[in-house]
């Protein structure tokens, strides 16, 4: 019994102890890793609006659905951060509009789709298909 009391209490004390040092390197390595995929989001930022200077406008769609974020690339256009459901599960994506409110441009972030088939959506010409299109226009997809 005594043995058992002192095990149970070294689990919960090397438990606890874990648990405070990752907490401890999540609280020093957040400010890095966010700051990383912020810088990833600038380079594809880039291939939408090249040279263009971004201001994120967040608060202007927190409350959308499927709207993730948004950014002004100032006097060019804007950047919508979209999530959508795939065939593998999430895609998240920017699609660009330019201040006459056509595509300028699309990116694909993060997706997790069958490679040969799926993926198809990261290729160039894909990603060309629906630039210059506006809200009246029929737009191109890929679908199973």
């Amino acid at each position: 019994m005594k043995r058992a009391l002192y095990l149970a209490l070294f689990l919960a004390l090397t438990a606890g102890l874990a648990g405070g040092m990752l907490s401890f390197v999540n609280d020093l390595t957040k400010d890095t890793i966010e700051a990383a995929a912020l810088e990833k989001e600038l380079v594809y930022l880039e291939e939408i609006f090249p040279g263009a200077n971004f201001k994120a406008l967040t608060e202007e769609v927190a409350n959308e659905d499927g709207i993730l974020d948004l950014f002004e690339a100032e006097g060019k256009g804007k950047v919508y951060k979209v999530v959508s459901n795939g065939y593998g599960g999430e895609i998240v994506f920017l699609v660009g509009f330019d201040n006459d409110q056509k595509i300028a441009g699309i990116a694909v972030i993060s997706h997790s789709e069958t490679p040969g088939f799926g993926d198809v959506i990261e290729t160039d010409t894909y990603r060309q298909l629906n630039v210059g299109k506006g809200g009246g226009d029929a737009l191109d997809i890929s679908s199973g």
